[in-house]
């Protein structure tokens, strides 16, 4: 089975929290540069960062020169399909196109419709976070570990490839004309794609903290069967952590409800790009293009990210339930057996699921599935583009 043990050990030396929590703040910069994060950090009395909506005149410049960009995409992406001889590429480019300003308008309309929503979400996950270390033994600073740290730089490397493998069109430009309209269609394309990145962090971040959340509660039950311990004291921090649990459970799923149907549209406009890269390889015969294959492949670690980030929130969040049997055998109080019961009914009923549209899950036996049919999609372009060279 695949597990990041190895790379966790590489980063062990590192204060990888760290490192981890920089390379963050600076994708939470570099989507405010792009306009898709659209509130503002601000330091209140007590010390602590909260979320706030940006200024109404910032928020509406920005929304228009982002309406801009997208009509000069759309312009000059219709003039190039019609200048495309073949019909059935016409199609796909056509699909491709309308696919993205949909991820694109979808991302204005969660602004607009679901601002305040996402500002909530936010604030209450970094107040559950805050909440989180207060109750954790160890004091740390940072964010996760090795393994979140490597998916991190993954991330941060296929970011680094988009631009690079889009730079390749600005070598042609020959005029002001040219670099607008690369810019332009670059923009909205690495904008309609930035869904994926947000569920990727959301779920990295969720993990973590559950996974800091399990430990505090290990922790307090081991204290329980010290005779010396304070059995009311450790209680109240279980009944902490079990609050804690239920508020990150029901943030995630308002998350979902806000961005399930996005990260679908994304999947879909990720698989029509396939499509698309591929039967040029076939038009053109470029079947020794090496930005193509790297871009392929760029692809299939994106899906693997996001899968594995999944992967270890939903793994986090099971590991409750076998915490759930220890914790209701401590304390006889009829108060304390009460709530763990009703903390199981939460349980059940919010339990951590990503599900897209009741149609699939997103985990790493959907990953598997996706990427064999991708691999087994590109042995095919494979054998059709050395037949035609053959002939």
């Amino acid at each position: 089975s695949f597990s990041f043990e190895s790379c966790s050990r590489m980063f062990r030396k590192i204060q990888t929290p760290k490192v981890s929590a920089v390379i963050l703040l600076g994708f939470f910069y570099y989507a405010k540069l792009l306009g898709v994060v659209f509130f503002r950090s601000r330091k209140t009395s007590s010390g602590l960062w909260k979320m706030r909506c940006r200024r109404p005149l910032w928020k509406w410049m920005a929304l228009l020169c982002q309406l801009i960009l997208l009509a000069f995409y759309t312009y000059n992406y219709i003039m190039w399909i019609s200048d495309r001889n073949d019909l059935l590429d016409q199609m796909q480019n056509y699909k491709t196109m309308l696919l993205q300003i949909w991820c694109f308008l979808g991302l204005i309309g969660v602004q607009l419709s679901h601002g305040s929503e996402v500002i909530l979400l936010v604030n209450g996950f970094m107040k559950i976070f805050r909440r989180a270390r207060v109750l954790s033994a160890e004091k740390k600073t940072g964010f996760g570990g090795g393994r979140e740290l490597f998916l991190i730089l993954l991330t941060l490397c296929c970011q680094c490839h988009e631009y690079v493998f889009y730079s390749e069109t600005l070598l042609w430009a020959s005029s002001l004309w040219d670099i607008l309209d690369w810019f332009s269609y670059v923009y909205v394309v690495i904008v309609s794609h930035i869904i994926m990145r947000i569920n990727l962090f959301w779920y990295l971040s969720v993990g973590v903290l559950y996974s800091e959340l399990n430990k505090v509660v290990r922790l307090d039950m081991e204290n329980l069967k010290n005779p010396r311990a304070n059995p009311r004291e450790n209680l109240k921090r279980l009944k902490e952590c079990l609050m804690l649990y239920q508020e990150l459970s029901s943030l995630t799923s308002s998350f979902q409800d806000i961005f399930n149907l996005h990260l679908f549209l994304t999947l879909i406009q990720i698989f029509f790009d396939v499509s698309v890269y591929s039967y040029d390889m076939i038009q053109f015969m470029n079947f020794h293009d090496i930005w193509r294959w790297c871009f392929f492949m760029k692809i299939i670690l994106d899906l693997l990210i996001l899968s594995v980030a999944i992967h270890g929130a939903v793994s986090n969040f099971q590991a409750i339930r076998e915490l759930y049997f220890e914790m209701s055998g401590f304390g006889d109080a009829q108060d304390w057996q009460k709530t763990v019961e009703v903390f199981l009914t939460y349980l059940n009923q919010f339990e951590l699921r990503v599900t897209i549209l009741g149609l699939f899950d997103v985990s790493m036996e959907f990953y598997l599935e996706i990427a064999s049919g991708i691999v087994t999609y590109l042995i095919f372009v494979i054998q059709t583009v050395l037949q035609l060279e053959n002939e």
